[in-house]
């Protein structure tokens, strides 16, 4: 009686953790399918980035709120208010996009892509007081929440 319920409950203990490592692989297969998925939507061609559909916005020249915040200097258009800024209300075909902070990759590719998606665009160059790599972009908004008190210092 002894040694069956010994190799019993042996048995449900083994059962136990091969359900427990199951578990375990199932949750690891379906969390790296939710980050593949995320990436993919963050890497995904049919969705454009911010800069890119501002930039596309600005360069129609059509009224939008997003847009209106945003300093555009032509040096051709007739100066207008103290500041010496216009507002652009026709269509242009050249751009340049200058980023304070740090700048991306992705950014600068989606602004490459943009003459060929749109036909009012031809030419755009970007820039940014820095770029980042991955692992620096990392440090640094680690850093930004060290300030802002959010993690541990």
């Amino acid at each position: 009686m002894k040694s069956l319920n010994l190799s019993s409950t042996a048995s449900a203990d083994s059962a136990t953790s091969s359900n427990i490592v199951d578990w375990a692989e199932k949750l690891y297969d379906h969390s790296i399918s939710a980050v593949t998925a995320g990436v993919k939507n963050l890497l995904s061609s049919n969705q454009q980035l911010a800069v890119a559909r501002t930039v596309e916005a600005l360069a129609k020249g059509q009224p939008n709120l997003e847009t209106d915040p945003y300093i555009m200097l032509d040096p051709k258009a007739s100066k207008t208010g103290s500041s010496g800024c216009s507002h652009v209300n026709e269509p242009f075909r050249e751009a340049i996009v200058f980023m304070v902070g740090g700048g991306n990759y992705i950014e600068y590719n989606s602004l490459l892509e943009l003459p060929q998606r749109n036909e009012v665009v031809k030419n755009v160059i970007y820039g940014a007081t820095e770029m980042l790599t991955g692992s620096e972009l990392i440090e640094q908004l680690a850093l930004l929440g060290q300030k802002m008190g959010l993690g541990e210092t």
